[in-house]
């Protein structure tokens, strides 16, 4: 499924989103595409790039898949059960554990570390060609 934002040209595809975080095929695109462009926008407003170099595009795409996973996350683990998220259980062939709370936002904090990481790298570029320009002139 193609998608696509006016303002994000350089959105990164939910199909190596799916596959770098080995999510399932059964999560549906719809949701994950509002979150990767909640993720591009976000990025693209921390970096004052409306796109990356194309030799940061790897970067580009790994700071909106970890930013994304972050938004994700929470809704993955989503259970009414009382007591599910200390219950191990088999579900369709494959043996799921539901997370609590607090290891679901040491991993969200985990993410968002990364996203950190790569967007101020992706800025400092962003910086670095500014004063380049400026001395060229």
């Amino acid at each position: 499924m193609a998608h696509n934002h006016p303002d994000c040209s350089n959105l990164a595809a939910i199909e190596q989103f799916k596959t770098f975080f080995d999510l399932s095929t059964e999560i549906p695109d719809d949701f994950l595409s509002e979150h990767l462009i909640s993720a591009c926008l976000k990025l693209q407003n921390d970096t004052g790039l409306s796109e990356p170099s194309t030799d940061k595009e790897t970067q580009w795409k790994h700071a909106q898949y970890y930013l994304a996973l972050s938004y994700v996350l929470p809704h993955l683990n989503l259970f009414t059960l009382h007591g599910a998220a200390s219950t191990e259980r088999f579900v369709s062939d494959i043996d799921a554990r539901f997370v609590d709370t607090t290891e679901i936002n040491a991993h969200r904090k985990m993410l968002l570390q990364k996203y950190d990481e790569l967007a101020t790298t992706l800025r400092q570029v962003n910086t670095y060609n500014i004063v380049d320009n400026l001395i060229a002139i």
